[in-house]
């Protein structure tokens, strides 16, 4: 993983505690507030505040992003704002390596192994200075990435074979060139609201930024399960349906095939059942992307 240079914020860099007291107190605050601009005077947005516990936080708008402790700590707060302002912030004042990597900020070890750490997006990530100067972190985290369980995978595909018989059937009755079209009056015929106007339930998809409603999940959960129930086909034609529009809408609307219902099937149930699905794998001072984050991301 590469780290570029952060674009200067006109800050000086805080060394410890006594720096960050020293440059607090010899900053006036701008005329007729309490705002002691840490940068620019301009730039409000960024401070230096002393508190009442003694210690002084290098504050971005609202958070307290860096905050240098009298006993030697240095506290570093994210507070979910992931953002590329917050990591050039962070950089500029402890004049260290950090990167948004996989949707996390991370620190590059600037010493020994030079190794890389993802920080607490919640919660305290705590540095110190080391004797020789070098900035070490208290409290590393582990990168946690995932991999397929074979085993798991099988035994959730096998939980709904019956329903993966059903799509095996139906495309082979009804495939034109391979493919199904899902037509309008079809989907009124199963998806009509009280006034008769189509209401499609949401899509099924796993996404990074896209988020199922549970109850949705669940109602299309229990309608491709199979617990004996002596005539599930009701049931599963209307979760066929669904599953071939959800499909169909990133297909161009040009049909669905089996291997698409199948696969989008397979993302579905995983994501239901991710725990063993999956398997989590921690990487200590090691970055690396999780090929499966979007299944852990909600």
């Amino acid at each position: 993983m590469g780290f570029g240079n952060h674009a200067s914020m006109h800050i000086e860099p805080i060394f410890n505690y006594a720096e960050a007291c020293e440059r607090e107190a010899g900053i006036k605050p701008i005329r007729g507030t309490d705002i002691k601009p840490l940068g620019p005077r301009r730039h409000k947005q960024m401070q230096i505040v002393k508190n009442a516990d003694g210690s002084v936080a290098c504050r971005l708008y609202s958070t307290d992003v860096v905050t240098y402790k009298p006993d030697g700590d240095i506290v570093v707060q994210i507070n979910g704002y992931a953002s590329p302002t917050t990591i050039a912030f962070m950089s500029n004042v402890l004049l260290a390596k950090f990167l948004q990597f996989d949707n996390q900020v991370w620190w590059h070890e600037s010493f020994g192994a030079h190794r890389e750490f993802p920080l607490l997006t919640h919660g305290d990530n705590i540095f110190r200075r080391a004797g020789s100067g070098d900035l070490a972190l208290i409290n590393p985290q582990m990168c946690k990435v995932h991999k397929i369980n074979r085993q798991g995978a099988n035994n959730v595909r096998n939980r709904y074979q019956s329903f993966r018989d059903y799509i095996d059937r139906t495309v082979r009755l009804r495939a034109s060139d391979g493919k199904v079209d899902i037509g309008i009056d079809e989907l009124k015929d199963m998806f009509s609201n009280d006034k008769g106007s189509l209401e499609m339930p949401p899509r099924l998809s796993v996404q990074t930024h896209y988020v199922i409603p549970k109850e949705k999940l669940a109602e299309f959960q229990q309608l491709i399960e199979d617990h004996g129930v002596a005539d599930k086909t009701q049931d599963f034609y209307r979760a066929f349906l669904w599953l071939a529009k959800s499909v169909d809408m990133y297909a161009g609307y040009n049909g669905v095939d089996k291997t698409m219902l199948y696969k989008q099937l397979d993302e579905i149930t995983f994501f239901i059942h991710r725990g063993e699905a999956f398997v989590e794998i921690e990487l200590f001072g090691e970055s690396k992307r999780d090929p499966y984050y979007k299944f852990f991301s909600q």
